[in-house]
């Protein structure tokens, strides 16, 4: 072959001559089909009798290609006589030398990994990677000159940017087998954006030398300085290295390859180490270990750019020494050992400046961001209806969040190590960045303070932020639980456990299944995607979900979590959605047959008006005016027929409603106008013993406290969580959506439980806008909708304070509207 390029090379020069012409054709036919060689010169010039210069030269040998826009060389003639090498006597220089790598056929885009057979690692890293490993060495110093000089170098690699090297001047011992290389500058193109990745002066030493048995020791020392590096593994600011030291030394045999403790360096003057270990005799285990000493101040000015801005003014003094080790099988990598030990810790938090998160042991007001819009206010403690204290959750329920988000969340200070091993194995198995390891603690750092892109930037001040929480704030890990659980996001403006019991199932929080417990945590890691597959009723998602379903709950039962019995309740469940598509799990008798728990005493035909004191009963005067909102399609005759009613209940004057001492008859009213428009609120109630018999299809008797009680307003916003959206209705979570709603002619509830349960609560009726009444609001948002009350004062129609938001009075509340 070399014949045959120097043939090629002579016979262009002459290429005009036409039989010298032809015999290079020949040539260049003849290495095609000998070696699968594509060649093509288009220049050649004689500068003198030292300096030659070939233009245009294209070669390609699949899957490699490289083009030379023009090529130098200038010949020693001292050296070419003393060694008799015209190898040693070039020197070359290349402009815009462009290397192009094409990878083709099925395995294209695959991974070239070893086999995870260990019989055949050995053959395959002697007979392959170390081979070829020999081979590409002893021909890059028996080909390459001593010196060689390239103006542009253009590497492209398959599904990569085009790495552009500038100024590249490498020059060979061959002796010594030693390699130095200066770069000028490396970067990226990527059409019209900015570089990815760009590094300038940048100096490489190789060093190799051999020892016993084939070995050989390798000495890599990389220098750089301004290294800019820009992905979005990374984060949206781009990577800022400063001056970057690395060396690397390597002992390689056929049968084992180790980085010794010797390997090391700095980046941003912050130092350190790592050795690797690869010996085929010990099976197919691969062991790493990494030190590095943190100066906290050093690192803060290396990172580009916090989240949380206020971490940039904290101050520490000392340094933290950190060992990391980690071992696994290539067989099966998630068969791992991992270790992060701190070997000195002499950091200490001077001023943690602006940063102060000891706010969090306290009530707070939590800003929703997403997509830098802000979404919503959560009010993360008891003034917020939706809120549920850590002690009032399921009992259940938290063994099953803490199994699923974080099993051992009150083992770690904010930090698993063990999942972060996991991580790292899982990341470098799948070769990307896809998971991440996350605590509780770091899942509502997210929450609360970041956003939810997957980078490198948000996990490192994920972390920061988490073990600052935990460690130096001291933030109780209840307490911790509770947030999170209360501003989790499970779907399209619903936060919270609470929140989503009702979005999702309709149900309050006691009321939920253990195999809604269950999928609740499924929701939980992926809310968004979940509830667009859920509306567009994907088959994939039904299909995931039962596997998830099963999965969980076998697991749950080997940790006797949950009973034999729950265990076939929640596969009987499973497969009921898997069927009907829908994860409402009702109970056929409460669900389709409100007409059987529906209950009114009877007054046995007497007439009860608005001037009798028969509060349990039911109104029944002549002429009493009755509707069905339902029935009626124009919004005008609803609107109308609603303010008719309240006008004929006339609160204000009506005995039934009046104050009697300190008794007030807010809930009697609410019945009444309910009941004159077709809805249903209960004025009395089943006891438990009566509904468990009804719901087995037991006929119970209505005998006034034996089998049913009356309902008081604490009572019916329990009744409302539980039973509401069996009678038809929906619960709403904003005040405009409830006067818009009823507006269109339906009506709205507001009721509200005392804190102390033995104080009266409060119920009022959400009625469409009048002329004369309309909602309060604030800057255009309604904070008071139109309401008629009996009360303390008796009222037709009032837009008053927000009297629901009396936390001193309230524990919680909720609105309420009659589904038309």
């Amino acid at each position: 072959m070399k014949k045959q390029l120097l043939i090629i090379i002579v016979t262009t020069f002459f290429k005009r001559i036409p039989w010298m012409g032809k015999i290079r054709n020949n040539q260049i036919n003849r290495l095609f089909l000998q070696y699968n060689i594509r060649l093509d010169i288009q220049q050649v010039k004689i500068r003198g009798f030292r300096h030659y210069e070939i233009r245009n030269i294209f070669m390609e040998k699949t899957p490699v290609a490289f083009e030379i826009q023009r090529l130098e060389l200038f010949l020693s003639v001292w050296t070419l006589i003393k060694e008799r090498s015209i190898r040693n006597a070039l020197n070359i220089t290349l402009d815009k030398l462009q290397l192009t790598y094409h990878r083709f056929g099925k395995d294209a885009g695959k991974p070239n990994v070893l086999s995870p057979d260990v019989r055949k690692i050995t053959a395959e890293w002697e007979g392959i990677y170390y081979r070829k490993y020999e081979k590409i060495i002893n021909a890059f110093f028996s080909f390459i000159p001593e010196r060689v000089v390239i103006r542009e170098l253009k590497v492209q690699l398959p599904q990569r940017d085009l790495y552009v090297l500038s100024s590249v001047e490498c020059i060979v011992n061959k002796k010594d087998r030693s390699v130095t290389a200066a770069i000028d500058r490396i970067e990226t193109q990527t059409g019209n954006c900015l570089s990815p990745f760009s590094v300038s002066h940048v100096s490489i030493c190789f060093k190799q030398e051999e020892i016993a048995q084939g070995g050989k020791v390798i000495n890599w020392m990389v220098r750089s300085t301004d290294l800019r590096i820009q992905h979005q593994a990374i984060g949206a600011a781009p990577l800022l290295i400063s001056n970057f030291d690395a060396e690397l030394n390597i002992n390689f045999t056929p049968t084992s390859l180790v980085v010794t403790k010797e390997s090391g360096g700095n980046i941003n003057q912050i130092p350190f180490a790592f050795q690797f270990h690869h010996d085929l005799v010990e099976k197919d285990i691969l062991k790493f270990i990494f030190h590095v000493e943190l100066d906290f101040n050093l690192f803060k000015s290396s990172f580009p750019a916090f989240h949380v801005k206020a971490i940039e003014t904290v101050t520490t003094e000392g340094n933290l020494l950190i060992r990391s080790r980690l071992m696994f099988s290539i067989k099966d990598p998630m068969q791992h050992f991992f270790e992060l030990k701190v070997l000195k810790n002499d950091l200490v938090i001077d001023d943690p400046g602006e940063l102060d998160l000891s706010y969090l042991e306290a009530p707070f007001v939590h800003r929703v961001i997403r997509n830098n819009a802000f979404l919503r206010e959560i009010w993360v403690g008891d003034l917020n209806s939706n809120f549920v204290k850590i002690e009032d959750f399921p009992a259940q329920m938290i063994p099953i969040i803490i199994f699923c988000e974080d099993p051992n969340f009150y083992q770690h200070h904010g930090l698993d190590v063990f999942f972060v091993g996991r991580a790292i194995v899982s990341n470098l198995v799948e070769r990307k960045f896809k998971r991440g390891a996350s605590t509780i603690t770091m899942q509502l750092v997210r929450n609360l303070f970041l956003n939810h892109e997957k980078n490198l930037y948000r996990k490192i001040e994920e972390i920061i932020l988490s073990l600052l929480i935990e460690n130096y704030f001291r933030i109780p890990k209840a307490r911790l639980l509770e947030i999170y659980l209360n501003i989790i996001e499970f779907g399209p403006d619903v936060y919270g456990i609470k929140e989503a019991a009702m979005f999702y199932f309709k149900k309050s929080l006691p009321a939920l299944t253990m195999t809604e417990y269950i999928i609740m945590m499924y929701i939980i890691p992926r809310p968004i995607h979940f509830h667009e597959a859920l509306v567009s009723q994907s088959p994939q998602l039904f299909t995931n979900l039962k596997n998830h379903v099963q999965w969980l709950s076998q697991h749950l039962r080997t940790r006797q979590t949950l009973t034999d019995e729950e265990f076939e309740k929640v596969m009987s469940d499973i497969e009921t959605i898997s069927q009907t598509r829908s994860i409402i799990l009702r109970d056929p008798d409460i669900h389709q047959l409100p007409d059987l728990l529906r209950v009114d005493l009877s007054i046995n035909n007497s007439i009860n008006t608005r001037n009798d004191l028969h509060w349990a009963y039911p109104l029944h005067e002549e002429k009493m005016p009755k509707v069905n909102l339902k029935k009626i399609a124009s919004a005008d005759v609803r609107k109308e027929y609603i303010h008719h009613i309240v006008e004929w209940l006339d609160v204000e004057n009506s005995r039934r409603y009046a104050i009697q001492g300190k008794t007030t008859y807010c809930n009697i009213y609410a019945y009444d106008v309910v009941s004159c428009l077709g809805a249903y609120i209960p004025r009395v109630w089943w006891n438990e013993e009566s509904v468990r018999k009804i719901k087995k299809g037991i006929r119970v008797p209505v005998v006034y406290a034996k089998t049913v009680f009356e309902m008081n307003c604490n009572a019916l916003a329990e009744w409302f969580l539980s039973y509401g959206s069996c009678f038809g209705w929906k619960q709403v979570f904003d005040l405009a959506e409830m006067q818009s709603l009823a507006n269109e002619g339906s009506i709205g509830i507001i009721v509200a439980q005392r804190n102390e349960l033995s104080e009266p609560g409060h119920i009022t009726v959400v009625l469409p806008e009048t002329a004369a009444v309309k909602a309060q609001t604030c800057e255009k948002e309604i904070i008071c909708p139109v309401q008629s009350q009996a009360g303390m004062k008796n009222l037709r129609f009032f837009n008053g304070d927000a009297w629901w938001q009396d936390a001193a009075r309230f524990g919680k509340y909720s609105f309420w509207v009659w589904d038309l």
